[in-house]
């Protein structure tokens, strides 16, 4: 990954969602300016701090989620925000704004919720504003994964997916919005070897569902670690009855594909974990107790 796509993909993340509220702000000289760019230069100091750290050596972190989110009501300047980053701590987060008003609901409303599991390989995304609200947010997550193969077999391909399923609807921000996959070695080649290990796209050009996709050879030991992003902003609207909502709540979600044998451990210890079982498996399994029921009364007969 270059150091200007990573750049870019961090200045998306961090600033495309607050463009309104700069913009804002910058126009009403009386509001606390000073605690906005305070709060969220911590933000973009932690972000340059982990992401140098993952992408260009240092110690690595095992695994971190991290969520960011905010719904402002412009009217008085009623802002509700959130940012939790931990690292190798916690493996799943959630925050959810409510309904945010100004002191005069009649002039909109903005509301902002955002979860992420490492064990569930989940990430959701909920932003909802009217009039000239604005609400949005990103939710991330990160682990190491070293891969381990058969006897007998010398490579195989193991492919990431990100899919994410929702719908998007009313005026978005103007900036990019990416929804990010990264799939990357750590180990030297001939254990891995990947091209970019990333696929990546805008809200703008979103249909659901949306896969992204990354494909990466490997050999027996390969360590690789992965990353996927989903993040989202209303724009401001001009009508009272402008309504904007970005609802990916339904889920983002990563899985692997592996060949049969292929197996993984994760430095969080629960990486895709808790996969839910297909419900195909759950018919198969009832219809199945129910032959064996009827088997159990014909011989009792």
């Amino acid at each position: 990954m270059s150091t200007s796509r990573l750049l870019g993909a961090m200045f998306a993340y961090i600033f495309e969602p607050l463009l309104p509220t700069l913009n804002y702000r910058k126009c009403n000289h009386g509001l606390n300016t000073h605690i906005l760019f305070r709060t969220y230069g911590k933000i973009l100091t932690s972000l340059f701090t982990a992401l140098s750290v993952l992408f260009y050596g240092g110690t690595a972190s095992a695994y971190f989620v991290q969520l960011d989110a905010q719904a402002l009501s412009q009217q008085d300047a009623n802002v509700v925000s959130y940012f939790n980053y931990q690292e190798n701590n916690i493996t799943s987060d959630a925050f959810d704004s409510g309904l945010v008003t100004g002191s005069n609901p009649l002039f909109g409303y903005a509301q902002n919720s955002v979860s992420v599991d490492l064990a569930a390989g989940t990430l959701r995304l909920y932003a909802m504003s009217s009039s000239n609200q604005v609400a949005g947010g990103s939710a991330t997550l990160y682990d190491i994964l070293t891969f381990s193969l058969p006897a007998g077999m010398t490579s195989t391909m193991v492919t990431a997916y990100l899919t994410i399923d929702g719908s998007v609807s009313g005026s978005l921000n103007a900036g990019t919005l990416p929804q990010d996959l990264y799939f990357q070695c750590i180990s030297a080649a001939p254990t891995c070897s990947s091209g970019d290990g990333h696929d990546t796209v805008s809200l703008h050009d979103f249909s659901s569902p949306t896969t992204l996709a990354v494909p990466v050879l490997i050999s027996d030991g390969a360590t690789l670690q992965i990353q996927a992003s989903i993040s989202g902003s209303t724009g401001s609207g001009i009508n009272p009855g402008d309504v904007a909502v970005i609802d990916l709540s339904n889920t983002g979600r990563l899985s692997l594909n592996l060949e049969s044998g292929v197996t993984f451990t994760s430095e969080s210890g629960v990486f895709l974990t808790a996969i839910p079982v297909p419900a195909a498996f759950w018919l198969f399994s009832s219809g199945l107790l129910g032959l064996i029921g009827i088997a159990r009364r014909k011989k009792a007969a």
